[in-house]
């Protein structure tokens, strides 16, 4: 529908099936933060591997500090994902950046993606509950607010990071 050609795998995160420096752009939503932390760095490293010399990778994970995240997180103790779970992964800013660095990319760009919810697309307003629309509703009022004030983005609940490799 884009116009645009595009190739799909289904794999481990970690062994991507891709020649080194093959791939131009890599994209992942809603998939790392799922992931135990080390599986994640690991998949960066293989992204790292796979992607040409200032290809982009694009990818959202959710942030520790935002305000809901610190909600559930509490909700659960406080402690980490436990291991072989699908529970969600919550990143410090510096760890992201840590687990970026060490894969071999360069400067990386932290954007909000949401607030409240980890998923807040305009486009799914009229399929969720009232209370559902109007948390992505004012999600995404709060995201266009902090694209203009970008310390509003380190209170995000949901993070995009895009990374170039060197």
């Amino acid at each position: 529908d884009l116009g645009t050609s595009a190739d799909f795998a289904c794999c481990d995160a970690a062994r991507l099936p891709f020649r080194p420096e093959s791939i131009d752009f890599v994209f992942s939503y809603s998939v790392l933060q799922h992931l135990q932390k080390q599986i994640v760095r690991d998949a960066l490293k293989g992204i790292a591997r796979i992607l040409r010399p200032g290809g982009t990778c694009f990818v959202q994970l959710p942030n520790a500090i935002g305000f809901m995240s610190i909600l559930r997180q509490a909700r659960r103790g406080l402690r980490e994902a436990a291991p072989g779970t699908f529970e969600m992964r919550y990143w410090k800013r510096n760890e992201i950046e840590r687990a970026f660095h060490d894969a071999g990319f360069g400067a990386l760009h932290f954007r909000p993606e949401g607030f409240f919810l980890q998923n807040t697309q305009r486009e799914d307003v009229d399929l969720l509950s009232a209370t559902g629309a109007v948390a992505v509703r004012a999600s995404c009022k709060l995201r266009d607010l902090a694209n203009r004030i970008p310390l509003a983005a380190r209170v995000a609940d949901s993070l995009w990071i895009e990374a170039t490799k060197q």
